[in-house]
């Protein structure tokens, strides 16, 4: 952790800075259609996702707010909200939280996200790109109900991570391409989160945005839960720039 934001703080301050004309800001809202894949275990053995708990794909909202400014040495700054549901109907002979599942079982569970991001503009050309922190929050619960058996776990974890944006606009006019992720790494855990995106912007502000999201939990022992999950799909938001 501590050598991350060393690495951080050296990046960002040893990069040429690119500061905005002037003060705008832009606000989002969309959809991200995830499906999770791997295994998880609390006080028991490895529990597949997909076929012991049947955790299947679902559409969950998100919202962001990003403000740039041209204030010298003054990060700009983005913030994101993101709930995943974490439901279905599966089958399966496990143990989780010391109690032992077998035959039907049904989940119910959720993962909130919150990214608080701070980064600089190192190029504003036909490539942008921004370099920075992010802090990401994760706020979650799993409760497991079967025959004679009901188990619950909450979670939360705090992880600063290093943060990336590049965006290259395309020779037609409003229409631009690019990839943005967040990672960190450290002991046996990775996380990261990472979006392909192509965005396209109308005259007077208005725009919209797709692609595909990817997220990656591989945690050894966070809160007493072992974690291989990927998490990925199709997202799309609409967006307006002030």
């Amino acid at each position: 952790m501590k050598t991350l934001g060393i690495l951080a703080a050296c990046l960002i301050f040893a990069a040429p800075v690119v500061h905005a004309d002037s003060a705008g800001a832009y606000i989002g809202y969309g959809a991200w259609r995830h499906d999770p894949l791997g295994s998880v275990r609390y006080q028991g053995g490895d529990i597949n996702v997909d076929d012991d708990l049947g955790l299947s794909a679902k559409t969950d909202a998100f919202a962001w707010v990003t403000i740039e400014h041209p204030v010298p040495l003054l990060p700009n700054f983005r913030f994101q909200y993101n709930k995943v549901s974490l439901t279905g109907q599966g089958s399966g002979n496990f143990t989780f939280g010391g109690s032992a599942f077998s035959g039907d079982v049904s989940t119910d569970g959720r993962m909130d996200q919150y990214d608080a991001t701070m980064y600089y503009q190192v190029l504003d050309n036909w490539v942008n790109f921004d370099l920075g922190v992010n802090i990401k929050r994760i706020d979650g619960n799993l409760t497991l109900t079967g025959s004679g058996a009901r188990e619950s776990k909450n979670f939360t974890a705090t992880l600063p991570m290093l943060y990336a944006n590049a965006l290259f606009n395309l020779p037609f006019t409003g229409l631009s391409a690019g990839v943005e992720g967040s990672h960190i790494q450290y002991d046996n855990n990775t996380v990261s989160d990472y979006r392909a995106k192509l965005s396209y912007q109308w005259n007077g502000g208005l725009g919209l945005e797709g692609g595909w999201r990817h997220q990656q939990f591989k945690l050894d022992n966070a809160d007493d839960v072992n974690a291989d999950v990927k998490v990925k799909g199709p997202f799309l938001d609409l967006f307006y720039h002030f």
